[in-house]
C-alpha cells in the first residue's frame, strides 16, 4: 500500500511540474488583454518594428543622469529621444504607440537589441515641446537604465 501512495505522489508531482512549466510558456488571458487594452488605439502599422527610428524619426538623442550621494556620482536614468512632430499626431498619439510596444515587448518576449523601449523595466513618458515631442524613456534598474541610453544614442 506504501508503495502504490508513493507511486501516486511521485506522479502527481511530475504532472503538476509538467502543467506549471506548460503554463508559464504561454501567455494568459491578463497578458493578452493588457496588450489589447495597450494598443487599443494604435494603428497596425506601428505594432511592429522600431517605433523610434522607423516610424517616428529621431532629431536627436540624450543620456538622461541623475546626481547622487554627496559625492555627486552621475547615476544613468535612461534617454530622451526628441522626435519632430507629424501632422494630425499629437504627444498622446505618440505614447500610445509606445505604450504599446512596452506591453508587447514585456508580454510576448519578443527581443529587439536595437530598440530602447525593448529593455526590461523601461517606462516611457511624452511631452509637446517646439516642433515636436521629448520622449523619456527611463528605467529605476542602473543596468537597464545603461541600455536604454546605450541603445537610444545608437539610433
Amino acid at each position: 500500500m506504501k508503495a502504490i501512495l508513493s507511486v501516486i505522489a511521485i506522479a502527481s508531482t511530475a504532472i503538476a511540474g509538467c502543467a506549471t512549466t506548460q503554463a508559464s510558456a504561454s501567455r494568459t488571458p491578463t497578458d493578452l488583454a493588457t496588450v489589447e487594452n495597450a494598443c487599443a488605439y494604435v494603428p497596425d502599422e506601428l505594432r511592429d518594428g522600431l517605433l523610434f527610428g522607423e516610424h517616428f524619426e529621431i532629431a536627436s538623442a540624450r543620456v538622461v543622469h541623475q546626481r547622487v550621494g554627496k559625492q555627486n556620482v552621475r547615476r544613468y536614468v535612461g534617454a530622451e529621444l526628441f522626435v519632430p512632430s507629424k501632422p494630425g499626431v499629437s504627444a498622446s498619439h505618440v505614447a500610445q504607440a509606445a505604450q504599446c510596444q512596452l506591453a508587447r515587448y514585456a508580454t510576448e518576449g519578443r527581443a529587439e537589441d536595437r530598440d530602447p523601449l525593448a529593455v526590461r523595466g523601461a517606462s516611457v513618458s511624452v511631452k509637446e515641446r517646439g516642433t515636436g515631442f521629448v520622449v523619456r524613456i527611463t528605467s529605476p534598474d542602473r543596468d537597464a537604465a545603461k541600455a536604454i541610453a546605450e541603445r537610444s544614442v545608437s539610433l
